[in-house]
């Protein structure tokens, strides 16, 4: 079995088997910033179709940030830089409907929503 499968299998079950006992939600990003940030994401889509989906569900959406570097002759070079991101949570979560709306509302401050 290749390190890959292993690490899948790994997280996964470390995934499903978290949300299965908690009450809890998971939001990820997929660092952007060595360019493989799409790589990574299609990669968990692809793990993530292997957990039960009759509990769990998953919402994935594109932000596009600011990314501020300072080259070697210390002028600011900015860029826009695409990150993806995603919420795990079971489908019985008592703040499902607010943590799915919060989490595609792009709202900065999240106190006092849930």
């Amino acid at each position: 079995m290749g390190l890959d499968i292993r690490l899948r299998n790994t997280v996964l079950d470390i995934l499903a088997s978290f949300l299965k006992d908690h009450d809890a939600i998971i939001i990820y990003f997929c660092d952007p910033f060595d360019g493989k940030g799409h790589k990574r994401y299609a990669k968990f889509n692809r793990w993530f179709n292997m957990i039960d989906h009759l509990t769990i569900e998953k919402h994935d959406r594109q932000v596009t940030v600011l990314d501020l570097k300072i080259d070697e002759n210390d002028r600011l070079i900015r860029s826009e830089v695409v990150v993806y991101a995603s919420i795990l949570l079971r489908k019985t979560h008592l703040d499902y409907e607010a943590a799915i709306r919060i989490f595609h509302s792009g709202d900065i401050d999240k106190s006092g929503k849930v």
